[in-house]
């Protein structure tokens, strides 16, 4: 899991948070079963054809609900509303960079102004690595070796962790986290790279609390 685990259970536990979890072709995943939360605690959204083909392998009712429905169709926001009465934490694993900036800046505004007081948690990519030759060289890795498609590719990227506060008031940064500076052995020699501020930094793990609780 690429987002930072501690961040979820302990808020949870300590407030009742409701969690909304985002995915984006992320197949069936299963990190409503593994955070070992009631199941009315989380909602996974996802595209229709993939939370179909969710509900056709997976246990909702153990695990939560799924909501079928495009990120950037905020009808979903009108049914959170009606499920849930309390704040919220929205985890985006491996969605925010297939937002092209004006989506995602669009996003965050709609989730502060919905959810006054919800935090977000998501990855975001560099911004540095979205320009020239860096760029065709992120978008083949995209295609040839993961296989995503003709078509994948990172549309938006952060300079860095703050600069989504300045899209407006109620953006507050609060934490990060990157994979390089885990000590986990299977990195290897890869841990080397927290060395260099743009390879440590390259697609990083943001959270955020959006607008004021009331």
């Amino acid at each position: 899991c690429a987002l930072l685990p501690a961040w979820v259970p302990p808020s949870l536990s300590r407030k009742g948070w409701s969690v909304a979890v985002d995915g984006y072709k992320r197949q069936c995943d299963t990190r409503r079963f593994r955070l070992g939360i009631a199941g009315s605690d989380i909602v996974d959204l996802d595209l229709p054809e993939i939370s179909d083909e969710q509900k056709r392998l997976l246990d909702e009712g153990e695990g939560g609900q799924l909501l079928a429905s495009s990120v950037m169709d905020f009808d979903w926001i009108e049914r959170l509303n009606l499920t849930f009465g309390r704040a919220v934490q929205f985890l985006a694993e491996g969605l925010l960079m297939y937002l092209t900036p004006d989506e995602l800046q669009r996003l965050v505004l709609k989730l502060r102004s919905s959810f006054p007081g919800c935090e977000l948690v998501g990855e975001v990519f560099n911004s540095f690595w979205l320009r020239g030759s860096a760029r065709a060289e992120i978008d083949g890795k995209l295609r040839r070796k993961l296989h995503f498609g003709a078509g994948a590719m990172f549309k938006s990227g952060l300079s860095d962790s703050r600069e989504m506060e300045g899209w407006g008031d109620g953006i507050e940064f609060v934490d990060e986290w990157r994979h390089f500076d885990e000590s986990e052995p299977k990195l290897g020699r890869l841990r080397k790279l927290r060395h260099f501020p743009l390879f440590r930094r390259m697609q990083w793990t943001v959270r955020y609390r959006l607008g004021m609780a009331e």
